[in-house]
């Protein structure tokens, strides 16, 4: 055989090798999809549970609505906070080592809710539950942003639409589970799942995906075009290098201070306003306006969820065609018309208006995801991811408070109309972004 036939089938070979490891590599990274977006789900999952579940554990605990709301919000609180640590060890340790520590606390304090003997012990597990579930998303968003460098919105869309499954469906489940088998048990169920879920992140943490930083941008350099003759490892300085990292580090924490980044956190704030406010008030709404039965809090929570899902597909795909900034306007616009429908006491409005607004806040979703990534660097996208979260359902758990304040002078009819004044100042926020930075996801 010549030498040109000998190279000809050893280029065939490599081209070959080459092909199946990139069908190996895009095999293992979508499992990686599939698991953070299961992630996703039972995250959203839980964090409707407390909702759906309030007025049956009412029942037991001799609370008012107002104190069932200020604890709703207590669970709120640390789901948000605990993003900016979560989002700074996911940086550090590994995206899923991060996402275990938080899958094993929810899991504790799971049983401890469901073997809470007063108000206080079950309040007290809750907002443990709520620190549990920060890790999630920092954690998994910082996942997909690191491994999906092409596509990012349709891959965010993704692990939003899977995500919705987490949405729509335990609130129904767990209303109806709730009525035969009772509240307690339901959470034991959800422990279980935070156990297997845990394991899940165990094995595919060998995997070595989400290791504080990408390979291919790890300290900033470009291995495909360093070429290494030899190195003395003896005298390489280990405290020099550990230092100039910690000084990058520093350095691009410091660069997410600017007008575009704050654009972004109040787009995500007033979001976080709305959302929190219109589900967490929507079981109280539909028992004192229309007298509907405990269960009900859950199958209208599905009911509104349940539009998010086509709300997702549509969203991640406007977010790569028209921008993340136009996307997430349109989102905002079609919330306000939703939410003015609410109001009405007409059942029929109140279930359209329930449909347009789940429907319209999951449209904005991949785009809120996507300014977040585009206004950071790799290495510090789960701090930024942890920043963002902390505003949206940290400080975002305010807006079941400042309803739950307003039911102290006024009356249950109010609740929609103030969740309105939150998408108003969404849209405000939404054109100060396209006024500070027009280029910004457009």
């Amino acid at each position: 055989m010549s030498s040109k036939a000998h190279r000809d089938v050893g280029s065939e070979q490599v081209g070959k090798h080459q092909g199946s490891r990139k069908r190996a590599g895009s095999s293992l990274k979508r499992k990686h999809l599939l698991y953070a977006s299961a992630v996703h789900a039972y995250d959203h999952g839980v964090y409707l549970t407390i909702i759906t579940l309030a007025l049956f554990v009412q029942q037991d605990f001799p609370v008012t609505v107002q104190h069932m709301l200020f604890a709703i919000a207590l669970s709120h609180f640390p789901y948000g906070f605990g993003s900016l640590a979560a989002g700074y060890l996911s940086d550090r340790l590994g995206n899923m080592q991060a996402l275990t520590l938080g899958l094993g606390l929810t899991a504790g304090s799971m049983l401890m809710a469901a073997l809470a003997i007063n108000e206080t012990m079950f309040f007290v597990a809750i907002f443990l539950i709520g620190l549990g579930g920060s890790f999630n998303h920092p954690t998994m968003l910082t996942h997909i942003s690191q491994i999906f460098k092409k596509r990012l919105g349709r891959s965010l869309g993704t692990f939003g639409l899977v995500g919705s499954l987490g949405q729509f469906i335990p609130p129904i489940t767990t209303a109806l589970l709730a009525v035969i088998i009772g509240w307690r048990i339901v959470l034991i169920v959800w422990a279980v799942l935070a156990m297997i879920l845990l394991l899940g992140a165990i094995r595919l943490a060998r995997d070595g995906y989400g290791r504080s930083t990408p390979k291919q941008e790890k300290d900033g350099i470009d291995m495909k075009n360093t070429h290494v003759k030899s190195v003395d490892v003896k005298n390489v300085d280990m405290g020099s290098i550990d230092a100039k990292k910690e000084s990058s580090y520093r350095s691009e924490v410091g660069s997410l201070a600017s007008l575009g980044f704050l654009a972004v956190l109040l787009v995500a704030l007033f979001r976080g306003f709305y959302l929190d406010g219109a589900q967490s008030v929507l079981p109280f709404y539909s028992s004192e306006i229309y007298g509907l039965a405990p269960y009900w809090g859950g199958l209208l929570l599905t009911f509104m969820l349940v539009f998010g899902v086509p709300g997702h597909i549509v969203g991640g795909r406007l977010t790569d065609s028209l921008g993340a900034g136009k996307t997430i306007l349109i989102s905002s616009t079609l919330a306000m018309g939703a939410i003015l429908l609410l109001p009405i006491p007409i059942f029929e409005l109140f279930l359209a208006g329930l449909a347009l607004l789940g429907f319209a806040f999951f449209l904005g979703q991949a785009s809120e995801n996507v300014l977040i990534a585009e206004v950071s660097s790799s290495r510090v996208r789960g701090l930024t991811f942890g920043i963002k979260f902390v505003v949206a359902f940290g400080l975002g758990a305010f807006g079941p408070v400042i309803i739950a304040l307003a039911l102290n002078w006024y009356s249950m009819a109010v609740a929609y109309m103030i969740v309105s004044l939150f998408i108003l100042a969404t849209l405000v926020a939404v054109l100060f972004l396209r006024k500070v930075r027009p280029e910004l996801g457009t």
